[in-house]
């Protein structure tokens, strides 16, 4: 036993000694989140989310840079950390483009030995992906060993359970952000030199799972190809993720076929850039198409970026000399880099002013601009009428715009547009529900002062994203998520009774514009015992006689300062 720790201690210290940056943003992370989590500081939480990309960083620069003359790059990497905490990066974390640095750390970790041979770059990229699996794995078992463990002793000897969160948060730091780093640049430091050797686990998931799911998806889209073709039709709006997604996982099974003890598919891989041409022509076709009609949103950007990726590998290996891991990795690096990171290029700004455009487009079309390019006039637009779903597209762009903080030409709001149709009828134009607001409230930007004491921590919240805070109002009930927990679940009927109970109103009939006015300050406001929700706007109409609440749009959400 006392070999085995000495040997422990030496192989810890041999990879502190390799990796020691690495190593330092791992414990700069555990102290982070354990500052956060006493609540030391509570001001931009968000930085915790930066460790990560600083860790990949410093790994890439280890390997990239052996030079001693540029090692100053990878010891120094680290110091931007500190200055951050005096920015609020939350916006930042929970936009597409932290997801994107995710892809290019990933990339870059791939790339960081600048392996050109392609057998040599597959079985370090396996490596990599092989010990993470498994230094996750140890860290999970040994995460929960230490939870039964506790918890045992708890139960048998009977003491109290007030530390229980606290250990729960210090157990799976010490897993998470501290062992499980320790072991992967551990096993990496052993086995990343040593070439992968052909797996029967590998031939079996590869030859027998993997491809013979490709050649059947192959065949699909083969027969998709020939439906539109024959029907003269455009291809299904989701398709082209699915074709970009099977493209490259193609790619990936490709790469590790030098690493197979049997090589059945060559006949297949060999030729799959010609092989992949229908399903590459029904991608472009599809996304150019609905971007001509709908005009840029961040993620269409990405999508089409992504498809220039995909068809440049494609073209890339289809030669042995430009048909290298290693160049396909770095130019989809810098492919991402160049529409996320500089300013008036990046796929945010490009989906703004696409979006500003069509709503010039449109809006001109309608006759509601005035000599100012604001909007001006005093044109109905009816229901029934070929102009209300120019209407409805018109007002599908101001609400992207809105939630990019653009300016709306002269509108505080898109559900401005209302005055442009006959009362009682926005909601049947925008959604097509047969159910008709004729009242509408809308949270202004000099709107009502409203009292959230005894909520102190606010943050705004949105419908276009799954991470930070967010809400889903779909299926007629609005549920309010934080960081993937959901924090409210309440159903539209049930949320306006308790709103007009607040403001002491009746739900037998929709009460007239004024009184709703005068009680905007309690309908746009939910208050629970864990959380409030700030509305920027309600929609409420009627459906035989009765007042429902047919839309929402929420500004964001207010919670207690103590932890759950």
């Amino acid at each position: 036993m006392k070999i085995n720790l000495i040997r422990l201690i030496a192989t810890a210290g041999a990879t502190l000694k390799r990796y020691p940056v690495e190593m330092g943003i791992a414990a700069y992370g555990f102290v982070a989140g354990a500052l956060l989590y006493e609540e030391v500081f509570t001001d931009h939480q968000a930085n915790i989310a930066l460790a990560p990309l600083f860790f990949a960083l410093a790994f890439v620069l280890n390997n990239a840079i052996r030079c001693p003359r540029g090692r100053w790059a990878y010891y120094l990497c680290w110091v931007p950390i500190a200055p951050l905490w005096a920015v609020d990066p939350e916006a930042w974390v929970v936009s597409a483009a932290y997801a994107v640095t995710l892809a290019n750390c990933v990339l870059g970790v791939a790339a960081s030995r600048w392996t050109r041979d392609n057998k040599a770059f597959a079985s370090e990229a396996l490596t990599y992906l092989f010990n993470a699996t498994v230094a996750a794995f140890f860290a999970g078992i040994a995460h929960l060993l230490l939870i039964a463990i506790y918890f045992s002793t708890v139960y048998i000897f009977g003491l109290p359970g007030r530390h229980n969160d606290g250990f729960l948060f210090y157990s799976s730091m010490a897993a998470y952000v501290l062992a499980l780093p320790l072991m992967l640049l551990t096993f990496t430091r052993g086995n990343i030199d040593r070439e992968l050797r052909p797996a029967r686990m590998l031939d079996t998931l590869l030859n027998y799972i993997f491809t013979p799911a490709l050649l059947a998806y192959t065949a699909i889209l083969y027969a998709y190809f020939v439906q539109i073709a024959v029907t003269w039709s455009l291809p299904k709006g989701g398709l082209a993720y699915m074709i970009f997604v099977f493209a490259m996982l193609a790619v990936v099974v490709r790469s590790c076929q030098p690493l197979l003890g049997r090589r059945l598919y060559d006949w297949f891989f060999g030729r799959f850039s010609l092989i992949a041409l229908p399903a590459v022509a029904m991608f472009w076709i599809g996304t150019l198409y609905r971007i001509r009609q709908y005009g840029f949103t961040e993620w269409r950007v990405y999508l089409l970026l992504c498809g220039a990726i995909m068809t440049l590998t494609l073209l890339m290996l289809m030669s042995r000399r430009t048909g290298r891991y290693l160049y396909i990795a770095l130019m989809a690096g810098v492919v991402l880099s160049l529409f996320t990171y500089i300013p008036g290029l990046s796929a945010a700004d490009i989906a703004v002013r696409s979006q500003e455009r069509r709503v010039e487009a449109l809006a001109s079309s309608l006759g509601l601009l005035g000599p100012d390019g604001q909007f001006a006039g005093d044109t109905i637009i009816r229901p029934d009428s070929a102009q209300a779903a120019s209407l409805r597209s018109l007002h599908e762009s101001l609400d992207y715009l809105r939630n990019h903080h653009a300016p709306l030409r002269g509108l505080d709001s898109p559900a401005d547009l209302s005055r442009y149709v006959p009362d009682g009828t926005w909601g049947e134009i925008i959604y097509g529900n047969g159910s008709s607001p004729g009242k509408s409230l809308y949270l202004d930007a000099d709107g009502a002062r409203f009292d959230l004491t005894g909520y102190p921590v606010f943050a705004p919240s949105s419908r276009y994203t799954k991470q930070g805070s967010h809400y889903d109002d779909s299926g007629d009930t609005l549920r309010i998520y934080q960081d993937g927990r959901q924090l409210l679940a309440i159903p539209f009927d049930s949320l306006m009774a308790v709103q007009f109970g607040r403001a002491g109103l009746g739900t037998g009939t929709l009460p007239d514009e004024e009184t709703l006015s005068a009680h905007r300050s309690e309908l746009m406001l939910y208050r629970a015992d864990s959380l409030a929700v700030l509305f920027s706007s309600i929609w409420l109409g009627e459906e035989a006689g009765r007042p429902v609440l047919s839309n929402l749009q929420v500004n964001g959400v207010a919670t207690r300062a103590d932890r759950h």
